[in-house]
């Protein structure tokens, strides 16, 4: 089962299952792959929490905890299991929407 990190109210974390029905995209800023993900899943309505690490809140160790190794932006994370950067995201929805991107 994939994992999630949970912040807890002395600052630290612990790691805990991931909601299936929960879609999370780990960023930071100025990455044109990250601005790529969101706008695609925007596009298919998808609802995301954006983890964007540039602003202190999220840290790479927190992210190794559940993705151990990933060293590239964007990570996304749906339907319960890490998907992977921008090209693993279009190739995923391309598979689960397929007929709307044939009509496209």
């Amino acid at each position: 089962m994939t994992q999630d990190i949970e912040h807890l109210d002395n600052g630290d974390f612990k790691v805990v299952p991931l909601n299936e029905g929960k879609t999370i995209i780990w960023s930071k800023n100025q990455c044109g792959y990250c601005v790529r993900a969101k706008n695609l899943l925007e596009k298919h309505g998808i609802e995301f929490e954006e983890r964007n690490m540039s602003f202190g809140d999220w840290t790479m160790e927190q992210l190794h905890e559940v993705a151990p190794g990933v060293r590239t932006m964007p990570q996304i994370f749906m339907d319960g299991k890490h998907i992977g950067g921008f090209d693993d995201l279009d190739a995923y929805m391309f598979l689960k929407f397929e007929e709307e991107y044939e009509d496209d």
